[in-house]
């Protein structure tokens, strides 16, 4: 006996196939751009001293680094989906640059806590202060929407991340 699967819609997948194309294509531009950006510099001056620069990348994990007491490599990689080895260079990165720090965790001798140096909160806030600007821009542009949209848009994103997941995935399997 066959299982009949109905579609999730009553749209033939011919309808959908031009529309899932210009949603793709519209979310690989907004992927590029996102990568530009994320390599775009954000200069920081602490009390009047020669400026620095770090990355948009750098400053997000610092971000996290900042928004998260006590947390650790394993963590940092987690939350940007990106393997240990990936979050250990960008924090061995920020490290020599001065943003960072690791110290020892007082439960293992194996576990080391990563801190925020003065630097590194000089880049966190200055970044927070950026960013407040950025969101109510983004903000402003998104409350357009319905809430149904905004929920239904979430959805799109989360399949589009499980595809990611499993190239991701079968990518690694065959690096083993």
């Amino acid at each position: 006996m066959t299982k009949i699967v109905k579609p999730l819609y009553h749209c033939p997948m011919k309808q959908k196939e031009a529309p899932i194309k210009n949603l793709i294509q519209k979310i690989t531009q907004v992927l590029h751009k996102y990568e530009r950006m994320e390599k775009l510099p954000l200069v920081i001056t602490i009390d009047g001293g020669d400026p620095l620069t770090v990355s948009t990348k750098e400053v997000h994990t610092i971000e996290v680094i900042g928004n998260h007491q006590e947390i650790n490599i394993t963590d940092v990689a987690g939350h940007f989906g990106i393997t240990k080895s990936g979050a250990s260079q960008m924090v061995s990165k920020l490290e020599k640059k001065g943003f960072v720090e690791r110290r020892q965790s007082a439960h293992s001798n194996k576990e080391y806590w990563l801190y925020l140096t003065q630097t590194g909160w000089a880049a966190y806030h200055t970044h927070e202060r950026m960013h407040g600007e950025e969101r109510v821009d983004l903000f402003e542009h998104l409350s357009e929407f319905p809430v149904s949209e905004l929920d239904k848009t979430a959805q799109i994103l989360g399949a589009l991340e499980k595809t990611l997941d499993t190239r991701l995935k079968q990518a690694d399997l065959k690096k083993a």
